[in-house]
């Protein structure tokens, strides 16, 4: 999972927003350090499979919610 979006509230509601890769975050490093690509897009068409979002607030359960998603 790579977070692009994190929002903290000691005292409310945080939520964090990210991209779910098919590779781990060593082999990421390394593609992203390879150059096989010109831009950030092009690897995130290729190795991002779906969104993720997760939420917290200090009195409620947190709340987790993953989609497929296609670039």
């Amino acid at each position: 999972m790579m977070i692009y979006e994190l929002n903290y509230s000691p005292s409310g509601q945080s939520s964090a927003k990210g991209m779910l890769l098919s590779v781990s975050i060593d082999l990421w490093k390394h593609l992203l350090e390879s150059g096989e690509f010109n831009t950030m897009e092009q690897y995130l068409k290729k190795y991002v499979i779906g969104s993720i979002s997760v939420e917290y607030e200090n009195s409620s359960p947190i709340k987790v919610n993953a989609q497929p998603l296609q670039l």
